[in-house]
């Protein structure tokens, strides 16, 4: 049933929109098929300011079930945070440990840190970004990642 659920959720980031700049870098091959470790889907977090630290506790208390959110230890003190408040959250000991164990990868760093911080990490093809840094072009993350794979568009509004 949770397998069914996550799958699902992955149906739906695959239907989003394309932005037009995107077109170009994003192959339906490198589509994340559902990389799943048993029934579990994993996000992990690139960043850890406010806007990760809002979106981590409003996935760790919805009705919908999240098995684990890997985070950065950038600020260590909002991971520790995080990580002592909701049992599904993990620290990856660096960036890198954060992707290799998530299959879809939020980044929710300063647009001008983007390069230095993914720039390094090896990204597979079937994971899928989601890209939350301000006035950043899905093609740029793209480029700074340089593989192909799939970049979408996230904007979190307060509410």
């Amino acid at each position: 049933m949770r397998a069914a659920f996550h799958r699902q959720q992955i149906d739906n980031i695959r239907s989003l929109p394309v932005e037009p700049d995107t077109a170009k870098t994003t192959t339906p091959s490198c589509i994340c098929k559902g990389d799943f470790v048993g029934d579990m889907m994993r996000l992990g977090f690139i960043g850890t300011g406010a806007i990760t630290t809002a979106l981590v506790t409003g996935l760790c208390t919805t009705k919908q079930v999240v098995d684990t959110i890997s985070v950065s230890p950038r600020n260590r003190v909002k991971s520790e945070l995080l990580q002592k408040r909701f049992s599904q959250v993990v620290i990856g000991h660096e960036n890198q440990d954060v992707v290799d164990n998530s299959d879809v990868i939020v980044l929710a760093v300063l647009p001008g840190d983007l390069a230095d911080i993914v720039g390094p990490l090896e990204i597979r093809g079937d994971q899928i970004i989601v890209n939350l840094l301000s006035g950043t072009p899905n093609s740029r993350v793209a480029e700074s990642v340089n593989r192909q794979c799939t970049v979408v568009r996230a904007v979190p509004l307060p509410c």
